[in-house]
């Protein structure tokens, strides 16, 4: 393949960051080809049908305040999609709160006394100039909404989700909910609550905004190719040179020039890092293995409409539930919903680190699950067998030493000139999807400027 005729560039992953990268250089005239491995486009942000409705691969909502974002949706979806308040509340202590709590609910609830012990915590946490800069993400809470608040609220939700690294998270993550603004926002949050926020959603699921996107991008020229796995990615040191493709209809492999191409990643760190050939040069400051993911376990139910919270999501903080977050799909997409009368579509979501379920039959994963709906009186139906999916590395652990090992990956990867990290996992990092897009985006901006720059230098 001459220069003429290869691709500006190749994007490794037709997930939400590798599809809205290769919408943005396909608008800006750049020919790009896209290789996926599995068979459909949307990475983690698939829709299945499931008890005669629609189900999302746990929920995924879009916020609404960026601009590129929210103009790709009205191209791609038109008007088929929601707009509304996301409901999202918490269990605590067996009572429900908004999250987080608003000061109302923590009177009525937990007392005067609680109140000023709290209200003491958070004006410390906000008020004082502190003595050092927070080490870990419970540290960069507790100075939004106060130490006591911080470890009795939220860090059971937290330990559920990073487990026993949570000390050691990134100060940079935090809850978005508990992400305040200065004072005066603070003290609005805190009356009002934050837990309902406007997001946008399609009506049929977020799999079909990612079908439609990666439809759209094909009718501007952009190839697909679906089921094509990446086995190696060959270099001289100085350049990425080819990579080695095996189509898993078919079982053959092929090569794909790169030496005038660019390569957008969007795969897990430390899978680009295993094909890579030769490996990269071994570093005795290296700290590349702290690159570790949580993986989700996500299990599906049919159940009585009447017995379900009416609530989007609910976070499980409390110790005897076994999972960590509830969703009720009837409240998402209007054409999501069960045909069954009288039905709703839940799911129970379990964060993986190293506990009893790591490695769950889906038997005891289903049972967990059942007891976690009973505790919440909600009446699972027996017409419909439930479902559990597993998605890998679905979520990055950001501590101080991943910092570190990304900024010597970023500047080791650098060396090739022709190899570009973006995406959740693709870049390491932790972030809503809006703000994924929105990066891939930026990132496609970026490189077809160097592109053009580059093309008229010669």
């Amino acid at each position: 393949m001459g220069s003429n005729d290869a691709p500006d560039f190749i994007v490794l992953g037709a997930g939400p960051a590798g599809l809205m990268f290769a919408r943005t250089a396909t608008e800006q005239g750049r020919r790009v080809l896209v290789l996926e491995g599995a068979e459909v486009a949307g990475g983690m942000s698939k829709s299945i049908s499931f008890a005669s409705g629609t189900v999302d691969l746990g929920p995924h909502a879009i916020g609404t305040g960026l601009p590129r974002v929210r103009e790709m949706f009205d191209s791609v979806l038109g008007g088929e999609f929601d707009r509304f308040q996301i409901r999202t509340g918490m269990l605590w202590d067996g009572q429900v709160y908004s999250y987080p709590p608003t000061l109302s609910e923590l009177l009525k609830q937990r007392g005067v006394r609680y109140c000023l012990r709290a209200a003491a915590s958070l004006c410390l946490g906000r008020m004082s100039p502190g003595l050092r800069k927070p080490v870990s993400c419970i540290e960069t809470s507790a100075k939004c909404y106060g130490r006591v608040l911080v470890d009795d609220c939220l860090r059971p939700y937290l330990l559920r989700l990073w487990g026993d690294e949570l000390d050691r998270v990134h100060p940079s993550w935090k809850p978005g909910r508990f992400n305040t603004g200065g004072v005066l926002s603070w003290i609005s949050h805190l009356i009002r609550g934050t837990g309902d926020v406007r997001i946008l959603h399609p009506t049929r699921g977020m799999g079909d905004l990612y079908t439609r996107l990666a439809e759209h991008i094909q009718s501007m020229g952009c190839v697909i190719e679906t089921c094509q796995r990446v086995e190696r990615i060959a270099h001289d040191g100085e350049r990425i040179e080819c990579l080695v493709v095996r189509d898993a209809r078919a079982d053959q492999a092929r090569e794909i020039d790169c030496r005038h191409s660019a390569v957008v990643s969007t795969l897990p760190v430390p899978a680009l890092l295993g094909i890579l050939d030769p490996e990269l040069p071994s570093d005795p400051h290296s700290t590349e293995s702290s690159l570790e993911f949580r993986n989700t376990i996500v299990c599906y139910f049919a159940a009585d409409e009447a017995s379900v919270p009416a609530r989007h999501i609910l976070y499980l903080n409390d110790q005897s539930f076994y999972s960590g977050r509830f969703t009720n799909y009837n409240m998402w997409g209007k054409s999501m919903r069960p045909t069954a009368d009288g039905r709703a579509i839940i799911s129970f979501e379990f964060w993986l680190a190293t506990d009893e379920f790591s490695n769950a039959r889906d038997e005891r994963l289903i049972a967990a699950a059942r007891a976690d709906a009973q505790r919440l009186g909600i009446r699972i139906q027996t017409q419909a067998e439930p479902r559990v999916v597993r998605i890998p590395r679905s979520h990055p652990v950001l501590t101080n030493e991943s910092e570190k090992a990304m900024r010597a990956l970023n500047q080791r990867l650098s060396c090739f000139g022709n190899i570009h990290l973006t995406g959740r996992a693709g870049s390491f990092t932790y972030a809503d999807q809006d703000v994924i897009l929105n990066r891939a985006c930026e990132l496609a901006l970026e490189l077809t400027r160097d592109h053009q720059r580059s093309s008229t230098d010669q």
